[in-house]
């Protein structure tokens, strides 16, 4: 596993900032570089290790420590400090996560058994509340058949453009619910779909905000309630404790999201922006492995981004080191451009394709660690006082780590109709208090009924397909999953849209 990981690593310009050798400075690493590029039977070679010298990632040679390279540099970010230097228990678990080049750090398995519910028990407890809500939340993303639902992969890509609106010199935005809180932000093109996972949170957040829970906390919660719910996937760090986004706040900025027309280059210097470097980049897009899109090419509309997107596998980067777009399945253009890169992000789609598909391969195992350590990450990008956070990681799913059950384009069970009743669509200026807002219903249409006319838009029909299944269902080799009690009258099916 140890040498897998540093050939991973030694492709990766990033995590080797500077080696020994007698060369001057630079040219080290170039000699390093061309050798890759040849081993690899690529053309343009020189221009290969041009590139790399014009971003700063050939750094003058220097003596490396004993027993391999220098770690990457750790951007801190909010109120974070080194460990073992006074900070809090969440600080020290945070940076150990951060330093971790594998990110094996970044998942926990603990288990918890809450205090009753509406108890002084539960309400002295900080995660108690959150054991209820992951109650309602599994049901909600899990599929009949034992696979994550079109639910779960929207509130994937929530989670991730909540926090991803941010960067270094903003003062707001971030993880801080905004996409959730504000009903116009979901109209942006940039997050085209996403009100169907915005109609599927809201009666959650309604039920529950009167526990004192924040909207902020709830989206990243969700998301890392769907990824575990997805069979093989990390059970990541979650920490508890966000403010939410005020109306004072304003909107977000512009421009702070990625664009799939976009060159990988371009994508990596919009994430370095947000403290994210290019490999754990390349681990948070695998999240495509669960999504399907529906408004970059419309006349593919609702086709996934793998063969298997009820499933958190590697079939995704698979398919695309070996250059391979199966029958129903799309790949956007960004994400080619990224598998094709000779300098590091293909060596790293490489690594994480390593194995597939036994579901315990080296490169499962090397891509949930990656994603863990990116996610944890972007979810506290705009969080202040991260030191105060509260650990909760113990109230997640139990993670599945073999499946044995159906791995399809789409599901393998019935669907079943439920009748989505109107509901108010509030906007707050924090944890429950209500500053306006408008009506609307909660809908999502089904997959056959194609991508909206305009994103953000809602449509009118009074039912909906879902495939929750009306009894707990059990995943396979994973927990009993229980639905949670009369929420599910209040939730929308999302059934189709780009992750």
């Amino acid at each position: 596993m140890k040498a897998f990981t540093l050939s991973l690593l030694a492709g990766t310009a990033l995590a080797y900032p500077g080696m020994s050798g007698n060369a001057p400075p630079g040219e080290h690493h170039a000699g390093i570089f061309k050798a890759i590029i040849e081993r690899a039977g690529e053309r343009h070679m020189e221009a290969e290790v041009e590139w790399l010298k014009k971003r700063s990632l050939l750094y003058p040679r220097q003596a490396p420590p004993p027993g391999g390279p220098p770690p990457a540099k750790v951007v801190l970010i909010g109120d974070l400090q080194e460990a073992g230097t006074g900070g809090t228990a969440v600080n020290d678990a945070i940076m150990g996560c951060f330093r971790n080049q594998n990110g094996t750090t970044c998942e926990t398995f603990e288990e918890y058994t809450p205090p009753k519910k509406d108890t002084q028990s539960c309400e002295k407890d900080t995660c108690c509340i959150w054991s209820y809500i992951k109650d309602d939340l599994v049901p909600l993303f899990t599929e009949c058949d034992g696979t994550c639902n079109d639910i779960a992969r929207a509130t994937v890509r929530f989670g991730f453009h909540d926090a991803g609106a941010w960067h270094q010199n903003l003062t707001h935005g971030g993880a801080d619910g905004s996409l959730l809180l504000d009903p116009e932000e979901v109209k942006r093109p940039a997050n085209a779909g996403l009100d169907r996972a915005r109609n599927a949170l809201l009666p959650v957040w309604k039920k529950y905000k009167g526990y004192g829970i924040s909207a902020a906390d709830l989206v990243q919660f969700a998301h890392n309630v769907a990824v575990t719910t997805c069979p093989l996937g990390p059970r990541t760090l979650t920490y508890i404790g966000r403010p939410d986004w005020k109306p004072e706040d304003g909107p977000n900025q512009d421009g702070l999201l990625p664009d799939a027309n976009d060159l990988a280059d371009n994508l990596i210097n919009l994430f370095a922006n947000k403290t994210i470097q290019s490999i754990d980049l390349v681990a948070l897009i695998g999240a495509h492995t669960a999504g399907k899109q529906r408004f970059f090419d419309t006349t593919q509309a609702n086709k996934p981004f793998d063969s298997t997107p009820g499933v958190w596998d590697v079939a995704f980067y698979s398919d695309l080191v070996a250059d391979r777009t199966p029958e129903g399945t799309f790949h956007l253009p960004s994400d080619g451009k990224f598998s094709a890169r000779v300098n590091g992000t293909r060596n790293a789609f490489l690594a994480m394709a390593n194995g597939f598909p036994t579901d315990n391969s080296a490169g499962q195992i090397q891509w949930n660690g990656l994603y863990s350590k990116g996610y944890v990450r972007l979810s506290l990008l705009g969080v202040q006082k991260i030191q105060s956070l509260t650990d909760c990681t113990k109230v997640l799913p139990v993670p599945v780590k073999t499946f044995s059950g159906p791995r399809a384009l789409a599901p393998t069970c019935k669907s079943i109709d439920y009748v989505v009743p109107d509901v108010p669509d509030e906007t707050t200026g924090g944890n429950g208090t209500v500053s306006g807002g408008k009506n609307g219903t909660i809908f999502a249409p089904s997959a056959a009924a194609g991508p909206s006319k305009t994103p953000g838009s809602t449509e009118s029909p009074t039912s909906i397909s879902s495939t929750v299944p009306a009894q707990a269902t059990t995943n396979a080799a994973g927990p009993s999953r229980v639905l949670g009690g009369g929420l599910l009258s209040l939730m929308a099916a999302v059934l189709a849209f780009a992750l």
